[in-house]
């Protein structure tokens, strides 16, 4: 971006830099709460290079708060990180930043035996505007009846989606 629209952020900028990763991450989150739309790249170049799993998660959501859309291959690139939470994290941003192409990728993760699951079901509750019975509001729920719902629905609409090599949208 050109110097007159990152310059009353040049320190969180250079902070992306930083060696330590509870800088890159504060600066990262900094960047979306203030909804710096000119730190679109830095944020994604960051993301791409990163293997912390907390700066992944900040960075992830800073590019959910600018609308980042251009963010979504990277976002998807990180979702083999070993932490559970940081890909839960990233299947929240797809679900906010991604289309209905993502989808069939958000589903391939619905059969993890672990919490990531429940919230790529969610992301893709979201996308597609389907209700799978998940909470609107925090507290306790049955989170197996839910993800058994998101199952059931991507198996009566996986024959929708071309392979996600041919990055087609839905046929219908």
């Amino acid at each position: 971006p050109p110097r007159s629209t990152l310059f009353p952020y040049t320190t969180l900028f250079r902070s992306l830099q930083s060696e330590y990763p509870y800088v890159r991450a504060n600066s990262a989150r900094a960047l979306g709460d203030i909804r710096a739309h000119s730190a679109e790249q830095a944020l994604i170049t960051l993301l791409r290079g990163e293997q912390d799993g907390g700066v992944i998660e900040q960075t992830s959501l800073a590019l959910q708060m600018i609308a980042a859309k251009e963010a979504v291959p990277v976002l998807k690139s990180k979702a083999s990180h070993p932490s559970v939470q940081t890909r839960m994290w990233i299947y929240q941003a797809v679900g906010y930043l991604g289309s209905k192409d993502d989808v069939p990728f958000l589903a391939e993760h619905l059969y993890e035996a672990d919490p990531a699951s429940m919230s790529a079901a969610q992301a893709i509750e979201r996308i597609m505007g389907v209700d799978f019975g998940f909470p609107k509001h925090e507290g306790p729920s049955s989170a197996a009846e839910r993800l058994k719902n998101a199952r059931l629905w991507w198996a009566d609409h996986k024959s929708s989606w071309e392979p996600t090599s041919k990055r087609e949208s839905p046929k219908r």
